[in-house]
């Protein structure tokens, strides 16, 4: 699932654990972290993980694949409803991940995020 369609999904908090509770059904919602695809961008493919697996993690590989870590659920379901809601009532969900995306650089640039190894895992 695209973060785009994820966003969707995630505007209202009851959606958003039942996607996460199909996608990981033994995993609590606020202890998923969601990862995107080889880049921070509104169209990459989003992966949830249990935040006890990759801890502090913000790059692991899957299967040989490179996965950048956007925000824990609960954080990213809050940011999607404040941006869904009265703030920006208009906006569609290509344009909140876009939002959620570039917040998340400008937290990374403001704090002096890098790129570190991060984690492997195997799935």
């Amino acid at each position: 699932m695209k973060l785009k369609e994820l966003v969707r999904s995630f505007s209202q908090l009851g959606t958003a654990k039942d996607v996460v509770r199909e996608k990981m059904p033994n995993a609590e919602f606020d202890s998923v972290v969601v990862f995107l695809k080889s880049r921070l961008h509104h169209n990459s493919e989003t992966l949830l993980v249990d935040s006890e697996i990759v801890s502090a993690d913000r790059i692991i590989q899957v299967n040989g694949i490179q996965y950048v870590r956007l925000f824990e659920a609960y954080i990213l379901q809050d940011m999607v409803e404040q941006y869904s809601g009265l703030t920006y009532p208009v906006l569609s969900s290509l344009e909140v991940a876009r939002k959620v995306v570039q917040y998340k650089r400008k937290y990374n640039r403001k704090n002096r995020v890098y790129k570190n190894k991060g984690a492997t895992l195997s799935s």
